[in-house]
């Protein structure tokens, strides 16, 4: 029923690790939701479903964007769950909807995905559209179908979801003309902070350099046992990156809102510097770690 499913299989060690992680995060997060800045004013159960859900979405992504990297999908996790404790305001939502619009693209399965998993990434994306105030995910995601459907092994019928989302877009662009407001909360564009701007350009020609420097991967795809494709990992991490980048110019909100996945390509590219092992965990055949989520 789905192609974009990925469940936490307990007999890998890392997915072990990260079934750990998830109840600590948790209770971190309920224990520290009083007092630091990121979780301040937040209830305890949505601090145990927030410190949980970063734990994983970060994790997750990191495997998206680095599939031959185990130790990026940490570095992510690591520096995700310190944004959540010290950011207010970002968009766990968000993140997980970056998560199946790069796994879509990535086809880190190995099958397109059905029109089950194109409806629920349409409703996830609305959802982030929704949580954050910014059409612009919206575009992203049209841009994230039509790529699905270029790609070789795509399918047409992503074009027409493509074009859902444009409409999708247009309307809330025709209520914000009229009402001041998209969803709800207006749209404030804005430059962001300098160092804001350097950070983002400094992770994203990180992230940007280790995928275009990667030749064939050795990571295969979960279903299927082929290669995954490098050319549609690249392309995940351009939406990965332009989920983030769009955050930046809607104001102080906006940018707080993409903490998460900037987290995630922050941890993908630090790993990058360093060189992997020689014995790299998890990557041995028959294929790449399932994730989950």
């Amino acid at each position: 029923m789905s192609s974009l499913g990925r469940p936490l299989d307990p007999s890998w060690p890392t997915n072990r690790a990260v079934l750990v992680l998830m109840p600590a995060g948790a209770l971190i997060a309920a224990v520290s939701a009083t007092w630091v800045p990121g979780l301040a004013g937040t209830s305890r159960l949505w601090a145990v479903a927030l410190g949980a859900g970063t734990m994983l979405g970060g994790w997750a992504v990191g495997r998206e964007l680095a599939p031959d990297d185990q130790r990026a999908a940490f570095v992510a996790l690591v520096l995700g769950f310190g944004t959540l404790l010290f950011v207010p305001g970002v968009s766990l939502v968000l993140l997980f909807a970056t998560l199946m619009l790069t796994r879509m693209v990535n086809h880190t399965v190995g099958l397109p995905a059905t029109t089950l998993d194109s409806v629920v990434v349409l409703g996830l994306s609305g959802w982030a559209v929704a949580d954050t105030g910014s059409p612009a995910v919206g575009v992203v995601t049209a841009f994230a179908f039509g790529l699905d459907a270029w790609l070789p092994d795509g399918r047409r019928r992503q074009w027409g979801f493509a074009a859902l989302c444009l409409v999708m877009v247009a309307a809330l662009a025709g209520a914000a003309a009229e009402q001041d407001r998209v969803v709800s909360s207006p749209i404030v564009l804005g430059v962001p902070a300098t160092s804001i701007l350097v950070g983002a350009a400094v992770v994203a020609a990180l992230v940007l350099h280790g995928s275009l420097t990667t030749g064939a991967l050795r990571s295969t795809c979960d279903a299927t046992g082929d290669p995954l494709s490098i050319a549609r990992v690249r392309w995940g991490v351009i939406v990965a990156l332009l989920v983030g980048t769009q955050g930046l110019f809607l104001g102080e909100g906006g940018a707080s809102s993409v903490a998460l996945v900037w987290a995630s390509l922050a941890g993908v590219g630090l790993s990058g510097i360093v060189p992997p092992g020689a014995s790299p965990s998890g990557n041995a055949p028959p294929g790449m770690e399932p994730d989950g989520a």
